[in-house]
């Protein structure tokens, strides 16, 4: 690409690469990497020396050691270039498992993005998995202060969600959804569900419940602790 302007038609032709049938793709391949570009791109580019001085011909870049830096004095007309694609890199920072289950996927074209999900209608604190073929990718724990949960999907593919109560471990919950960046739940009201304004004789008990037990919980999170057990198998 010559020029920002050029970027769309590239676009497109990448796409329509990706689309093409395995063995058509690998025709292709295998013709451009016998021509001069092809050589010095798909060939000899996999070595990481050969990308370090791509970067360094730019004049946008300095080598140091191992490390590849940008150059202090591009940095503003380098803000302005990069303004043109607009593009924003999802960031897979540790996230190990989720770089692996993308880059191992080829038929996962695009990088990952975040979705969030807002609940409303909560009268008291719920369990929530977020689920890929019926295994927790993700749990969280919302109430009627942390009503939203974020999470990273691929596109167009299929999740589902599981609400808990964590007064017994019973279903409030349960959908199947597509990806997408936002989505609302409206969660159905239990009558006498909503839990009551804490008194000081309440707190009074659950101190006093500290004190005397083992494990150093009061009895509601002890009890907590034994839902989210069941409900996943796991004590740690």
């Amino acid at each position: 690409m010559k020029h920002t302007n050029q970027r769309n038609v590239i676009k497109h032709k990448i796409l329509h690469f990706r689309n093409l049938p395995a063995e058509k793709r690998e025709k292709i391949l295998k013709h451009f990497k016998k021509t001069e570009i092809g050589n010095k791109t798909l060939v000899q580019a996999p070595t990481a020396s050969y990308w370090m001085n791509l970067c360094v011909n730019t004049n946008f870049c300095i080598k140091n050691k191992n490390a590849l830096r940008i150059e202090p004095s591009y940095k503003s007309a380098l803000r302005v270039l990069l303004k043109d694609f607009n593009d924003n890199i999802f960031d897979f920072a540790n996230h190990m498992k989720l770089w692996i289950e993308y880059i191992g996927n080829p038929a996962r074209l695009n990088t990952p993005f975040y979705m969030t999900i807002t609940f409303n209608n909560i009268v008291e604190d719920l369990f929530v998995q977020i689920c890929e073929n019926g295994n927790p990718l993700y749990e969280y724990v919302i109430s009627s202060e942390k009503s939203k949960v974020k999470f990273p999907v691929f596109e167009k593919e299929n999740y589902g969600i599981r609400v808990f109560s964590f007064c017994d471990g019973s279903s409030a919950y349960k959908e199947s959804f597509v990806a997408s960046e936002k989505k609302i739940i409206y969660l159905s009201k239990k009558k006498g569900a909503e839990r009551a304004k804490e008194t000081m004789g309440d707190i009074k008990t659950r101190i006093l419940e500290l004190l005397h037990s083992k494990s150093r919980l009061d009895k509601e999170y002890e009890n907590r602790i034994y839902i989210v057990k069941k409900l996943t198998g796991c004590d740690k």
